[in-house]
């Protein structure tokens, strides 16, 4: 895609791309691929002649379960100091130490999680198919918990379900299609004879619940709930420890 203002020419394939970030509703059931998921998606480019632009893409759906499909899309010009600002924008968080008699608090338990997620890096890369996909998903899922964007946050937990799930078949080498979603793909892994773990079931029951709810639920309910991502990704947490 390309944007001709006359003085200049903004252009994604003469560009390089230096940063994405974006606001995540669910993911497309026709794509496993974060970049099909429906939702806002941002991307950060910058030209060869140094000028900065965010082309941006938004997924839409006209119903639950329907494939996305690209409602709109464009090219935006933006200031290098803002650029930058977005870019160098700080993701991680610094651990804050509590009181031993006192519970955790949020900020301490993603903290915790990020620093599970850097541990478990080198061992998916040396363990895994598609090793890049399901890190880079892990820590996508957990920019969505701290970021307090849950409805993204079990979207990303959604997609990492389906490709440690499709990562459990390939290595016992049990046949399925790429566009099987989790529950399809956990039904096969139990007719295989395999052992399935019941809180797939359960974490993936959350997940859909929530989906089917927020198509129907008044747009001021908080749903889902910060306990409920919390609780879906330990089990995403947990599942990924199981496969290594």
């Amino acid at each position: 895609m390309d944007l001709d203002v006359g003085y200049m020419k903004y252009s994604i394939k003469d560009s390089e791309k230096i940063f994405s970030f974006g606001s995540l509703i669910d993911y497309s059931p026709n794509s496993s691929l974060i970049e099909h998921a429906i939702g806002e998606h941002y991307y950060l480019y910058k030209n060869k002649s140094n000028n900065y632009f965010i082309y941006y893409e938004i997924i839409g759906q006209k119903g639950l379960m329907e494939p996305g499909y690209i409602a709109a899309n464009g090219i935006l010009p933006i200031p290098s100091d803002l650029a930058l600002l977005i870019k160098d924008r700080p993701q991680d968080i610094t651990p804050v130490k509590v009181n031993e008699n006192m519970p955790e608090k949020f900020e301490t338990i993603v903290a915790d999680l990020y620093d599970w997620h850097n541990e478990i890096a080198p061992e998916i890369l040396s363990k895994f198919n598609n090793p890049e996909d399901i890190i880079n998903d892990l820590k996508e899922m957990l920019i969505c918990l701290n970021a307090s964007s849950f409805r993204g946050c079990l979207a990303l937990a959604g997609v990492t379900l389906e490709r440690l799930l499709k990562e459990f078949l390939f290595r016992y080498k049990i046949p399925f299609e790429k566009d099987w979603m989790v529950g399809k793909l956990i039904g096969e892994v139990e007719r295989s004879g395999q052992y399935v773990d019941p809180s797939l079931k359960n974490i993936w029951n959350i997940i859909n619940a929530q989906r089917i709810i927020g198509v129907h639920a008044k747009e001021r309910t908080p749903i889902p709930s910060k306990d409920q991502a919390m609780m879906v990704v330990f089990a995403v947490k947990d599942t990924t420890n199981r496969m290594i």
